[in-house]
């Protein structure tokens, strides 16, 4: 019986460990599923079945492997409890993400906007950056680099958890991320509720100003493909049709640019090499989320700025946490089994 007794012991130490995390996540999921109590979107259930499915089978299957090999199970369970919190999160937030036009209809677009010429000498960004799409590879680059976005983040729920050396660097991004999507994602976007300029037409707003963007984007298109018109398109019939499939429309701030900064910041923090390598990446997202429409140039600093200030503020909670006798405890755990 001393295998059962064991499972239980390191099961324990480990939730106890993550017990911040876990706590507050769980408030905000549950939160976000009773959205539809209150009239608005639940967060997109398709999502959260199948996944919840695939980890109930990974958490077994660690078990059944726990007998045999327990260092490497242990390992494994840390990387599954981060990118299962993550994966929690991400869901929650969809949920407020498509609410936003039901507790505040879009209003923000043309301040928006015209802040971006105010702060950019009367010019609006993205036509500053046209001449550099002279050659439509440039926007199916950046529309690649767009399309790789969710997946970077999805490895970094993985990675996030993996090796115990990167333990204090885990917990600092998993509250950040939180933090991240709550502040920016959730409450300011609601409070500056804004579709971007991708959407300016469908509001029955000037697009004036974006004509010659949209213009362009939709010759690359016909050229060579963009993924970009199409989910932009995708999301306004979602919309249209009182949909939650994939988290709504919003524009301020741009949560891409700011978990693209935050998946910068943990790679620094992991690498320098990666970090130089994602800070490379944070920046085409800047750049494509202008130039393939999805947001104003203000958008995305307002995202960076967000995300450097949830940072900060995860660093101090991660510092506190690293006092608690259940993390020592855990990372002694982590420690005693490396080589098991």
């Amino acid at each position: 019986m001393a295998w059962p007794r064991t499972v239980l012991r390191d099961t324990a130490t480990l939730l106890k460990a993550h017990r911040l995390p876990l706590i507050l996540t769980g408030i905000y999921l549950m939160t976000a599923f009773a959205l539809p109590l209150a009239g608005l979107h639940a967060p997109p259930g398709g999502i959260l079945a199948p996944v919840a499915g695939v980890f109930l089978a990974a958490f077994l299957l660690l078990v059944s492997l726990s007998r045999w090999f327990p260092g490497m199970t242990l390992r494994l369970a840390n990387v599954l409890t981060a990118a299962a919190i993550m994966t929690c999160i991400e869901v929650a937030a969809l949920g407020f993400k498509a609410s936003i036009p039901m507790l505040n209809p879009w209003s923000w677009d043309a301040a928006l906007a015209s802040l971006d010429r105010l702060l950019h000498a009367g010019h609006d960004p993205w036509q500053l950056l046209l001449p550099s799409t002279e050659q439509e590879y440039v926007l199916k680059a950046l529309d690649l680099a767009y399309s790789l976005w969710f997946p970077l983040l999805l490895a970094s729920w993985f990675l996030i958890g993996a090796g115990g050396r990167h333990d204090r660097l885990k917990n600092r991004y998993l509250i950040a991320f939180l933090l991240t999507w709550m502040i920016g994602g959730n409450l300011l976007a609601t409070l500056f509720s804004s579709a971007g300029p991708a959407f300016l037409r469908d509001l029955r707003l000037t697009a004036a100003s974006h004509d010659a963007l949209l213009a362009r984007l939709a010759h690359a298109d016909a050229l060579l493909g963009l993924t970009a018109p199409d989910l932009q398109a995708v999301l306004w019939r979602q919309y249209e049709a009182g949909m939650n499939i994939f988290g709504g429309i919003s524009a301020f701030p741009s949560m891409h640019n700011a978990l693209a900064a935050l998946m910068a910041l943990a790679a620094w923090q992991a690498h320098r090499g990666l970090g130089i390598l994602m800070t490379v990446f944070a920046a085409l997202i800047y750049a494509g989320s202008i130039l393939l429409a999805w947001h104003y140039a203000v958008d995305g600093i307002a995202g960076i700025a967000i995300a450097f200030l949830c940072w900060h503020i995860a660093g101090r909670i991660a510092r506190h946490l690293d006092q608690r006798p259940e993390t020592r405890r855990y990372r002694a755990l982590l420690r005693a089994t490396a080589d098991r």
